[in-house]
């Protein structure tokens, strides 16, 4: 096993939380999907929940694999 491979391993073992204040970026989203997917990170996506809720829904993402936190929420 090469060593990005042990490192991909590594990060599945213990996903951390990584926030994505840009997250109606479309790179960004994609980025923090497949990571999440993946099972390397936790994704959170930062933002107008419902914004964010409709881009998923829009580029096809599962939003199970997020973690949505919405500014606007007191």
């Amino acid at each position: 096993m090469g060593l990005l491979e042990q490192v991909y391993e590594k990060a599945k073992e213990n996903p951390q939380r990584v926030a994505f204040p840009e997250a109606l970026n479309e790179k960004m989203m994609e980025a923090a999907y497949e990571t999440g997917k993946d099972g390397y990170i936790i994704p959170v996506l930062v933002g107008c929940k419902d914004e964010i809720k409709k881009a998923l829904s829009d580029r096809g993402y599962e939003e199970r694999v997020f973690t949505i936190v919405d500014i606007n929420e007191e």
